[in-house]
């Protein structure tokens, strides 16, 4: 046997020394798994509660443990299952998640105002108001009755228009230069002869009566051949508002009651024989006709 020698060749040296750390770094890993698992060991008998804690531990799976924190407070908890320390402490009562979801839903709408809404069944109209539903024939007849109304009142207020307009003209061409009195009197003669059953029934109609034969007429201003337009606007603002007196009844002279003829004092008519002589208002003279009915009041 050959004395080891340090001094020797170097690949001897080499091996011997990579051997010496290897047994090295493998005895230290030992020591150091013997000691954690050890030590693991004291840990965990530590860690285990006592008989004296058995009674106010939950052995429930930690999924459990997270459902049971998610109920709500409740004042009776003897009816809580299975109670945690957590549960005692707190007063929680286990409730299944989809509990907890309705319940927190009703507690957010309890304080929100909500509209006081029928049944459905209440608000939905009866079947049979579609039957009821005018036909087109009915529908296009009260609209052709609407458009007779509507063409009825335009026509009327039209003949309004034209009714006034013809009185002012008599007015001012038979009375311009007589006094309000004189000129309301003329406007009753046209009055009282659109109600009696002789005359035309409208003012127009009796103020142009027989207008076509010149010199002939009822009054002389229609059938003269002379313009019809006034000329002077103080007499025609006058006489247009004698004309809305006379016709609205507010302005009846009491003393012409019943007239229904006139002239002007320096005229002597023939059929002024057969007439009732009524009273003298300006230059003119009224009369009024017995063989004719005139309505008064």
């Amino acid at each position: 046997m050959q004395d080891y020698d340090p001094f020797g060749p170097l690949p001897k040296r080499r091996a011997k020394g990579r051997m010496t750390y290897a047994v090295a770094v493998g005895t230290l890993v030992a020591v150091a798994a013997f000691v954690g698992h050890y030590a693991g060991q004291n840990a965990s008998a530590r860690g285990v509660p006592g008989a004296e804690w058995s009674d106010v531990i939950d052995t429930r799976s930690s999924l459990q443990q997270n459902n049971a924190l998610r109920g709500t407070l409740e004042d009776d908890v003897d009816t809580a299952p299975t109670q945690t320390f957590e549960d005692e402490v707190y007063g929680l009562q286990y409730r299944p998640e989809q509990q907890v979801e309705a319940s927190g839903k009703g507690d957010f709408l309890a304080g929100v105002p909500t509209l006081d809404l029928a049944a459905i069944d209440d608000r939905i109209e009866p079947a049979d108001t579609l039957t009821g539903t005018p036909t087109i024939s009915a529908i296009e007849q009260m609209s052709l009755r609407g458009r007779t109304e509507r063409g009825r009142r335009q026509e009327t207020a039209r003949r309004q228009v034209a009714e006034h307009n013809c009185m002012a003209r008599a007015i001012y061409f038979e009375a311009r230069g007589e006094s309000t009195l004189g000129q309301l009197a003329v406007a009753n003669v046209i009055i009282n002869r659109v109600a009696t059953d002789v005359y035309p029934d409208t003012i127009c109609g009796v103020v142009y009566q027989n207008e076509q034969r010149r010199n002939a007429c009822q009054f002389s201003f229609a059938c003269d051949g002379k313009s019809d337009v006034p000329n002077n606007d103080r007499y025609w603002e006058q006489s247009q508002r004698v004309a809305t007196q006379a016709i609205s009844g507010g302005r009846r002279i009491y003393a012409v009651e019943g007239a229904t003829h006139y002239h002007a004092d320096y005229v002597s008519p023939r059929w002024a024989r057969s007439m009732t002589m009524l009273k003298k208002i300006g230059v003119h003279i009224f009369y009024n006709d017995p063989t004719i009915d005139v309505p008064t009041g």
